[in-house]
Order: structure tokens, then sequence, then C-alpha cells
């Protein structure tokens, strides 16, 4: 009987140590998205990219025969739901990193809490300075920060020949912080003129820009969200008055030009755009990916340049999960620093290392009238 006793014992610790149950075990990451507050369709379109990428790799057998499985809840774009989510994360689902947490003021609540519980936070979806000036060992960044896209935009406006430029941006950390950057812009590009159009809510757009206005710029520059454009372009239409303009990607200037009828979208004589990635048109092998994936997890959507930050981040993420030992926060955060030269199909290539958790800096601008064509 003992003798029987202990084959048993043998064969079930044998099936449990064999057991594909046990062999394919999530690797469980998370992440807080606005997916019905202000920004809920840009949310909504990040979270479609992020989803898009791992259902591909899913479908391929996963990470060394793992599945990635991704919790996510809805924030509203409130820091302080984006606090609460972040624990219920780390404390009640336990993953071992989140991944793309979206926008300025949720991603800054929440960094004091990622050090402080050492888990793993992947391409916050921000550029905010905070992330770039200093290592924080458990944050890498994948996008270009907003200082980069308000760099290109003013250079360009200025190699234009505008040499004095209002900036409407809305009463918030990320506006506030691309104020900032386009002041320190100008002024290291020689222009002093910098006029301000601080929009307090979407119902006062209208009345900042006639205060504009009488400022008599040469350009406008758009470093806001959508919620600021749409009453932005109805304002121009409805006054008449057409500057050229330099809007941020977020802003979705170009998206809200795009659902005028074609004369009124002719009265915008220069728009110029940002994009942290090129635009869908282009030749590049992520963009084949991309499409290709958005066709076939989502075939009821259609590919958004705007899905584009979380299918990029849910890219780099799985490249770090690829090289990790152990799916814990050391080794994610190890495996993070020996990335290399990571190629994802982009001309720019990705590498971190211990004192740098920086991803990409490459900004691609267009003009865009209707269509866009690329500003070498």
């Amino acid at each position: 009987m003992k003798c029987l006793r202990f084959i048993v014992i043998f064969a079930l610790l044998g099936w449990l140590f064999t057991s594909p149950l046990l062999a394919q075990e999530d690797i469980k990451v998370g992440s807080s998205i606005d997916l019905s507050g202000p920004l809920k369709v840009l949310g909504g379109n990040v979270l479609t990219g992020i989803e898009a990428y791992l259902n591909r790799v899913n479908q391929n057998g996963g990470i060394n025969g793992k599945k990635v499985k991704f919790v996510v809840y809805d924030d509203r774009y409130s820091p302080a739901l984006t606090v609460k989510n972040v624990k219920r994360l780390i404390l009640n689902d336990r993953v071992v990193a989140l991944l793309g947490i979206f926008g300025t003021p949720p991603t800054l609540a929440v960094m004091g809490i990622v050090e402080a519980m050492k888990v793993p936070l992947i391409g916050p979806i921000t550029g905010n300075g905070a992330l770039y000036t200093q290592v924080n060992r458990y944050i890498f960044t994948v996008l270009p920060s907003y200082k980069d896209e308000v760099n290109a935009l003013v250079k360009q406006a200025v190699d234009d020949g505008h040499r004095k430029l209002a900036v409407i941006y809305k009463k918030d950390a990320y506006g506030w912080t691309c104020f900032r950057y386009a002041v320190d812009a100008l002024k290291s590009l020689g222009v002093d003129s910098v006029i301000k159009g601080r929009v307090d809510s979407p119902q006062k757009v209208e009345e900042v820009l006639l205060k504009i206005k009488q400022a008599k710029p040469d350009a406008l520059l758009v470093v806001a969200t959508p919620e600021v454009s749409r009453p932005l372009v109805a304002a121009m239409l409805k006054h008449g008055y057409f500057l050229p303009v330099y809007a941020n990607m977020w802003s979705e200037f170009d998206g809200v030009l795009k659902g005028l009828d074609p004369h009124d979208l002719g009265r915008f004589k220069k728009v110029v755009v940002s994009r942290m990635f090129p635009m869908l048109s282009e030749d590049y092998p992520l963009i084949k990916d991309f499409k290709e994936d958005i066709a076939k997890y989502f075939p009821d959507k259609s590919p958004d340049i705007t899905q584009m930050p979380g299918y990029v981040v849910a890219r780099v993420f799985v490249e770090i999960l690829r090289r990790a030992k152990s799916f814990d926060s050391q080794g994610i955060v190890k495996a993070a620093e020996s990335i290399k030269n990571l190629d994802i199909g982009l001309p720019e290539k990705i590498s971190y290392g211990p004192e740098d958790h920086v991803g990409f800096s490459r900004i691609y601008l267009y003009s865009f009238n209707g269509k866009y064509s690329r500003i070498k």
C-alpha cells in the first residue's frame, strides 16, 4: 500500500509540473484608460491599438507558451480614479507590469505608486517632461516627449517665416507644459513674441480666439485636445479668421477639419500637424503589420493614426517580455534595460539602459489640406 501511495504521489507531482495549464499560465498586465470621459475616443483608440498587437502575440503562441492577459479599467480621465485603478491592478489583480496608462494628469498621479510598489510602467501615453528628465527605475517611455513634438512644430513655424505666434492650450497640466515648451523653443530660435491663449473650458474658446485676433499674430500653435479643437474650428469659420495653424497630434485639429465640406475646408489655407509615427499611407513594416492586425482583430473599425501609440507601446512591451528571464518586476526592468537598437519596423530604433529609460524621440510633420503631405 505504501508503495502504491508513493507511486500515486509521484504521478501527481509529475502532472503538476508538466501540466499544460500551468505551463500556459497568463502573464497578467494592466492599464487605466479614459473610456467614458472627455477623451474617451482617444482612449478607446489607444486601447484598440494595444489589444490588436496583444491579440497577434497570443494567437501566435504568446510568450514562451504563456498568453498575455490585459486587464484594463476606465478612469474617465480622472487622476483620482487612476490611482484607485492602479492600486486595484497591483494589489487585487496582481499584474506584473502596467502598460500604456493614458494621459498626463493620470500618469503623474501614479508615478509615486509605481515607484513605491516597484511595478514597472511601460509606455505611458503621455510625453510629459517629468518622465524624460530623470530616470525612474520602474518607468520606461516609448513615445516621443511633448517637448520633442512642440519643438518640431515651433521650428517649422519659424522656418516658414512666422515670428509672432499665438499658443492655444487648455488649462491643465498637459496644456501648461506644452505652452512652456513653446515659449522655450521660440526663445531658443530668437523669437520672444508669444501670445497666450489659455482656454479654461471649451465654452471659452471663441472668447480666447477673439482676444488672440486683437493681438494680430501671424500663426497659431494649437497644443490641446479635441474638446478645444472642435469649438476652435467653429469659431474660426464663424469669424472668418484663418491663420496658418500648427497643431499637435492629440488636438485632432485635422480630424475636425475632415468633417467640413470642401468649401469650408479650403478656407484653412495652411495647416501643419505633428505625428509621433508615420501616417498610415506610408510604406513601413510597422504600418503594414498595424493595418493587418486592425483588420483581423477589429474588422468593424478602420485603422486610425491615434490607435498607433497603443500598438507601438504593446509591441515594445512584448519585446521586453521576450527578453525577460522572470516575469516579476526586477526581471522585466532588467529585460527592458537590455534593449539595444530594437527594430519595430520604423527608421528609428529604440534602446534603453540603466541610465536611459527614454524611447523614441523623432517627430513626423505633415501639411494637411484634405490630404496629407510629409514635410521632409
